[in-house]
Formats: structure tokens, C-alpha cells, sequence
């Protein structure tokens, strides 16, 4: 069905395609709206946050909750296939399964936790830090929490809807010589904490 409107010498048709486009446009304006507002950082941020800092990883791990891998599975998929960085997901549902998983984590590798309220009471976050301490693991979350009680990288979504990259140094002393002032700017690293 066409409609045809003029409007000066200039002819507009207007048909199922024109609207189409229109609501095409509409929902992607949406959804990168819906996307620029969320706090939630993603996984292809985290791979990227993390190969600026450790340009040679070609593996990482990531311990999730287990009731998040199926709305997750995809997008970590996407991310690691886009930043060239094998994933081990952990698929965790209770302390045990922590445990289990800390321990199944290889030494001087790169953890990220995926933010979960399994992972938030104080004596999770003791046991996660003290064995990423021990087995020298760089952990990598969005929980301010961890970051402050000495989980290295931190990507803390902000009232601005942006992302900080904040680096704490405290138990990782061993890699202090690489945040060098230039590293530091270059890399976008909001703070490193000592």
C-alpha cells in the first residue's frame, strides 16, 4: 500500500518499508540507550580491559553463578572469540562449588568474577581473595568491595554510566614494575592503589 504525500516539489512514498526502517531505527536507538545506561559490565570488556594489561594472555577463567551461564553463555562466546582468548568458565551454585573451583584455577593466571550475590558475603570474599593472594591469580571484578580488600583490576561502572579501570596493587606487588605512569595513561587506568 502506498501513500503519497507532497510536501513543497518534494514527493515522500510512504509504504511497509519506510516503516520498517523507522521502527528498525527506533529499537536500535533503544537498545544502544538501554546499553550506554547499564551498570553491568560485559564480558568483552573485561577481555579487553584485560589483554591492554596482559597483551600475551591467550587463556583466562571466569567464575560465574550457575543459574547466569545460560543468559551469559553467548556473549562470553562472542568475546572470546573476538579478543582471541580462550575462556574456562566455573559454573558455581554454592561455597562448595567455590572452593572446588579456586582450587581448580591454575597459578599466575587471570580470574574474572562475574557479579553474583553468591559471591558477596564476607567469608566468600575471604576465601576468594586469600587464595588468589596465594596462588598469585590476578582477580578481575565490578565489585568496588573486592577491589578495595585487594582484588587487582576493577572495572567499577560510575554515576556517569561509564566504566572505571581501577588497578590495586596491595597484594600483587610483584607486578607493580609494569604500572609505570606511561602504562598507566595509556592503558586508561583511573587509579592504581598501592
Amino acid at each position: 500500500m502506498f501513500l503519497k504525500l507532497t510536501y513543497g516539489k518534494t514527493t515522500f512514498m510512504e509504504d511497509k518499508m519506510m516503516r520498517k526502517l523507522f521502527i528498525v531505527s527506533f529499537l536500535l536507538s533503544l537498545i544502544i540507550h538501554v546499553q550506554l545506561s547499564a551498570k553491568e559490565v560485559t564480558f568483552l570488556q573485561y577481555l579487553y580491559t584485560i589483554k591492554q594489561i596482559f597483551p600475551d594472555l591467550t587463556e583466562c577463567s571466569v567464575l560465574i553463578d550457575k543459574s547466569m551461564v545460560d543468559a551469559q553463555k553467548s556473549k562470553l562466546e562472542r568475546a572470546s572469540a573476538q579478543m582471541k582468548v580462550k575462556v574456562v568458565v566455573y559454573p558455581v551454585k554454592n561455597n562448595k562449588d567455590i572452593g572446588k573451583s579456586m582450587k581448580e584455577v591454575r597459578d599466575n593466571s587471570v580470574l574474572i568474577l562475574f557479579s553474583s550475590s553468591l559471591f558477596e558475603n564476607k567469608s566468600t570474599k575471604l576465601f576468594v581473595l586469600s587464595k588468589s593472594k596465594e596462588k598469585k591469580i590476578a582477580l578481575v571484578t565490578s565489585s568496588k568491595e573486592y577491589v578495595d580488600a585487594g582484588a587487582l583490576i576493577g572495572l567499577l561502572p560510575n554515576e556517569k554510566n561509564k566504566t572505571d579501570l581501577v588497578v590495586n596493587l596491595k597484594h600483587s606487588q610483584y607486578l607493580a614494575a609494569k604500572f609505570t605512569e606511561d602504562f598507566v595513561k595509556t592503558a586508561g587506568i583511573k587509579t592504581v592503589i598501592q
